[in-house]
């Protein structure tokens, strides 16, 4: 969750009091990460992996004061896996899609609800009908199942 959308409370929230839980999943789900503080430790050498590994082995350090790495990994995990090959289309695969699309790039659930949004996803896939698009209320279901 950027700063820049509607949810930049939750994305710091979630960041700030569940940190090695965000920096898990990140590291699971190859989200690319967006706080400003993370890249800035990234370009610095640290990975998600040492970051967190340095968090569990000293309780009392924080984000703010792991200092300099001390086993810097040469490939910073910043961005996700490549994904080159798209899976087969079914609705919930579409669906597990713009779940990781809203995820990993920090939107506002409501975009589901933007009309052009639907209209997007239809002239990609014509046989598509709106009631085959789910709306915020199944996105939010689906995005809590999913993490």
């Amino acid at each position: 969750y950027a700063n820049s959308t509607a949810s930049g409370g939750r994305r710091a929230h979630v960041f700030n009091c569940h940190t090695d839980l965000y920096l898990e999943e990140a590291e699971r789900h190859g989200w690319l990460i967006q706080i400003k503080s993370m890249i800035d430790l990234f370009d610095e050498g640290w990975t998600l992996r040492s970051i967190r590994k340095r968090l569990k082995k000293d309780p009392t350090c924080t984000i703010d004061s792991l200092g300099s790495p001390s086993d810097r990994d040469i490939t910073p995990l910043r961005q996700g896996p490549p994904q080159d090959e798209l899976p087969d289309f079914t609705l919930d695969e579409m669906h597990r899609q713009i779940v990781k699309f809203i995820v990993v790039d920090d939107q506002a659930i409501n975009l589901i609800e933007c009309p052009e949004f639907r209209r997007l996803i239809r002239l990609l896939r014509p046989e598509l009908n709106d009631a085959d698009i789910c709306h915020r209320t199944k996105l939010r279901e689906l995005i809590l199942n999913a993490f």
